[in-house]
């Protein structure tokens, strides 16, 4: 299941205002087109998080929708060129900000925000009310898909083992499948590792493979690069523009293969 990064390096990579008590309101009923592009929700005894629409001129037939979770530098202009790229393809992209708005400009600044901003817990069950909220949307399909970045990785499996999300796409990522993940997702995960990140590197990459192979799954993806932690984030010293472009051309082709390209 493990590939190099390719050399061929194509490609593009270049709410509303409401509040909900509880992941159970938030996917009852299909809800009314928002006039705002900047949704809320609340987590309740921990208050509000806002999130972002892409493309904010919704489309009048319903399309699948992906949740953009960030890394540890927080919502980023990277996260918006995503946003942006997952829109042009007829997506409907929400990143969401698990940080309120804090964000880092270095590897040292991302790795304590990761570690103060949110609890683990709080933020999986943002996550999931997100999903929640989002496929239940009129303008979204019931078709729900995610890409995650750095510790929204294990956070957001976190949330999928709350309600259902696939496919997901995880970025140099600590998530710890457990035999149980891998059966409820067989075949619907992405996943791209650094060879020289020091905390999510080549031990944690055989340890998805493993798992995976073990119910033998076939279209389960997980590459490779020659590069460091936060390789996809232009702020990061890390930053590998080849392989972030390789990274995403490939998350790009598993989800269309997944979810099927929308109508425009």
């Amino acid at each position: 299941m493990t590939e190099r990064r390719q050399t061929s390096r194509r490609g593009v990579l270049g709410g509303l205002a409401m509040a909900a008590m509880g992941r159970g309101a938030l996917a009852q009923g299909r809800r009314q087109q928002p006039a705002e592009d900047t949704p809320i929700i609340t987590v309740p005894g921990f208050g509000e998080f806002t999130g972002k629409l892409t493309p904010t001129k919704l489309p009048a037939k319903p399309a699948p929708g992906i949740l953009l979770v960030h890394d540890g530098f927080g919502v980023t202009p990277q996260m918006q060129v995503y946003a942006d790229a997952l829109a042009f393809e007829g997506y409907i992209a929400l990143v969401v900000d698990l940080f309120r708005g804090k964000t880092a400009k270095t590897d040292a600044e991302a790795a304590e925000l990761a570690r103060t901003a949110i609890t683990d817990d709080v933020a999986a069950q943002a996550i999931a009310m997100w999903a929640d909220w989002l496929r239940s949307r009129d303008f979204v399909d019931r078709k729900l898909g995610l890409i995650a970045f750095g510790p929204s990785c294990p956070w957001s499996l976190a949330a999928a083992r709350q309600t259902m999300i696939f496919p997901m796409a995880f970025f140099y990522g600590r998530v710890q499948f457990t035999e149980e993940d891998t059966k409820r997702y067989p075949n619907h995960i992405i996943a791209h590792f650094g060879d020289r990140d020091d905390l999510a590197g080549p031990a944690w990459r055989y340890e998805m493979e493993t798992r995976f192979r073990r119910v033998g799954s076939t279209r389960t993806q997980i590459h490779n690069y020659p590069a460091g932690r936060n390789f996809a984030n232009p702020l990061s010293k890390n930053y590998v523009k080849p392989d972030a472009q390789v990274a995403w051309n490939r998350t790009l082709a598993f989800f269309i293969a997944e979810m099927g390209r929308p109508e425009k």
